[in-house]
């Protein structure tokens, strides 16, 4: 009988199986030893998770405002991370919603006409994924679940944006700062100006 051409011979047969199975024993203790290391990374990623959390809830209530701002803009790649995305996402708007004040308040002339808090559902993604939020799966699919259900934030659905709820709030905070601080500066001018000319009379 005639041996069909792509039939290997059968003396090879034992080898093909010997190493295959050498490989398959070989691919499952690396996995059994990566799996261990894995476990072992997850629970040490967990617990300084856990306490980075802790820490920074201390740090949000002990610290001044603008300590507490000041460290964030010096962490950015960690400003969301152990956080829930409820609390990471109104963190962001809150963030977006002082930037714009703080554009507002620089604007010629200084006016409420120039403040644009509001933030797209991708701008706010992209800002959490910046700051080192842990997505559990997909972002957009997350976010979109938390938005729908998050308080404290206004949605307009024309523009399909998003705002945090005391925006105006905030706005009206930086545009009085800014305001003392234009009157302390004239201040400080005028007092110059009036000894200035004390010293030439």
């Amino acid at each position: 009988m005639k041996e069909d051409a792509s039939t290997p011979p059968a003396y090879t047969a034992p080898v093909r199986v010997k190493a295959i199975r050498a490989e398959l024993d070989r691919a499952a203790n690396e996995y059994v030893e990566a799996h261990k290391v894995y476990q072992e990374t997850l629970v040490h990623f967990r617990a300084a998770r856990q306490r980075f959390a802790s820490v920074k809830r201390v740090a949000a209530e002990i610290l001044s405002f603008t300590d507490w701002y000041d460290w964030q803009e010096h962490h950015g790649n960690v400003r969301y991370a152990a956080m829930t995305i409820g609390e990471a996402i109104r963190e962001v708007l809150r963030e977006k919603a002082f930037e714009a004040a703080a554009e507002a308040g620089h604007s010629q002339p200084a006016s409420a006409t120039h403040f644009f808090p509001s933030m797209t559902m991708e701008q706010i993604i992209e800002a959490l994924e910046a700051g080192n939020f842990e997505f559990k799966g997909a972002p957009r699919r997350e976010t979109h679940a938390a938005l729908l259900k998050l308080e404290g934030v206004i949605r307009n659905d024309e523009k399909d944006e998003f705002t945090i709820e005391d925006a105006n709030e905030i706005l009206q905070m930086v545009m009085t700062h800014f305001s003392d601080e234009g009157s302390a500066s004239s201040e400080a001018e005028h007092g110059k100006g009036k000894e200035g000319s004390t010293i030439s009379a």
